[in-house]
């Protein structure tokens, strides 16, 4: 019976040999074209809180990033992918954001994903919500926090200095941050020129470093499985080849439809709820 006891370690182990040493390329070749193109609407928090989809999906010409938070999971015909599904500009919306995910979180993926963003055009959707004395709170930081992405900001040597270090100054401010004590320490070596706290970061950032790598095939793992089709509720005749007040008059319409029980002209199913 003691022999078959170490069955299980011996296959835990040799399962995490395979996952660390199985080639980067030959994750990425699972990784399919159409599976990027699918994942520019899926709003996948793994897609978001990663770089390898980011990056293939921003690699093409023709993708035009849309950046914000909840209001980008508000599917109707009018929504930008819908209506330039309809109406074919040359260019595919790539959605990023979901609630919770203000200004500071944007500031992460911006820093790992800017030799892709260089000279190209977006849209940020900035929410007056975000706006309040405190920023971003842990309830909300913690969901949304990307690891890899703090790594990335390490290793960042491109990055302006004294952004980098503002940026490592409100990172700390976190529990989510402050709990990886490999991470904490080089962050806060980067604030402080003691001696003492540079030894303990050169020690950690070999160790950093491994970290960092192991994320990066992680997050090819999640890749592989993506998140799911969102149902977009699309009907292109609403708004193929309409001009700007045809589309206001058409998108008042569709929701006066849905805000009759009230008067405040919410959406029905948010006010009854």
């Amino acid at each position: 019976m003691k022999k078959y006891a170490f069955v299980p370690i011996i296959i835990a182990v040799v399962l995490f040999l395979v996952f660390i040493f199985f080639p980067n390329n030959w994750l990425k070749s699972f990784i399919s074209d159409k599976k990027v193109q699918r994942a520019a609407t899926e709003l996948n928090p793994l897609m978001f809180q990663g770089d390898y989809v980011q990056k293939k999906i921003l690699k093409e010409k023709n993708s035009f990033p849309i950046y914000g938070s909840s209001e980008l999971a508000r599917f109707d015909p009018f929504h930008p992918s819908n209506y330039f599904a309809a109406n074919k500009k040359g260019f595919t919306p790539f959605l990023y954001g979901r609630g919770g995910m203000q200004s500071l979180i944007h500031f992460m993926n911006f820093a790992s994903q800017a030799d892709q963003l260089k000279g190209k055009k977006l849209v940020f959707i900035i929410s007056p919500q975000w706006f309040h004395e405190e920023g971003i709170d842990d309830a909300h930081f913690s969901p949304n926090y990307s690891r890899l992405q703090a790594y990335d900001l390490v290793f960042n040597q491109n990055i302006d200095s004294k952004l980098k270090k503002l940026a490592m100054a409100r990172l700390l401010t976190f529990n989510t941050v402050n709990r990886d004590q490999i991470l904490s320490t080089l962050y806060k070596a980067e604030l402080s020129n003691t001696k003492s706290l540079r030894f303990k970061a050169d020690c950690a950032r070999p160790i950093a470093y491994l970290n960092w790598r192991l994320l990066q095939k992680k997050d090819l793992y999640y890749s592989l499985f993506g998140g799911y089709q969102r149902k977009r509720h699309q009907n292109p005749k609403l708004v193929k080849n309409k001009s700007w007040d045809e589309l206001v008059i058409s998108a008042e319409k569709y929701g006066r439809k849905r805000a009759k029980s009230n008067p405040f002209n919410i959406s029905n199913e948010f006010h009854n709820s």
